[in-house]
């Protein structure tokens, strides 16, 4: 069986993906953790500059990492670009709006997981397929079922 859609990610798309990679992740579990914790100090000795340091680390990061990712996305349009996968049983056939292809093996993805938006692709080599909902919906159950028959279900934390 092959599947092939088109996608369009957009910088809210990137941008649920980036969070939720900050906050399922150790560091920004912890991060997160440290910002409650000293809020909580500041509230308890009245102190503003614990305040301050608090609402940094749990408001202030998330803003700065949109901007973060706005820039890149300005800088580099590939990154909005409409791209067409093809899936079968040997992977997943990547090519964008200017015909250049990469091909992808199942064993290459380390993680598949999802949020209320976007399903995710994790790969070996850093990058990331990201897949809004919106964008699969008509193909829902077809691009669920490629990823938990190809990928071991170790790896795959989708959520419906």
């Amino acid at each position: 069986m092959e599947l092939e859609i088109e996608v369009t990610t957009t910088l809210p798309d990137l941008f649920d993906y980036r969070l939720n990679r900050r906050y399922t992740s150790l560091s920004g579990i912890t991060i997160t953790m440290m910002g409650i914790l000293v809020t909580m100090n500041a509230l308890i000795s009245k102190n503003p500059f614990f305040a301050a340091i608090g609402m940094l680390l749990i408001i202030v990061l998330p803003i700065l990492e949109y901007n973060k990712l706005k820039k890149q996305v300005t800088q580099k349009h590939s990154m909005i670009k409409p791209i067409r996968y093809c899936m079968n049983q040997q992977g997943i056939e990547c090519i964008d709006s200017d015909n250049t292809s990469k091909s992808i093996h199942w064993n290459q993805v380390v993680k598949a997981g999802s949020t209320r938006s976007i399903f995710f692709l994790q790969l070996m080599d850093g990058e990331t397929i990201v897949l809004p909902r919106r964008e699969v919906m008509n193909y829902l159950g077809e691009v669920i079922g490629m990823i938990s028959k190809n990928i071991s279900p170790e790896k795959v934390k989708i959520k419906l």
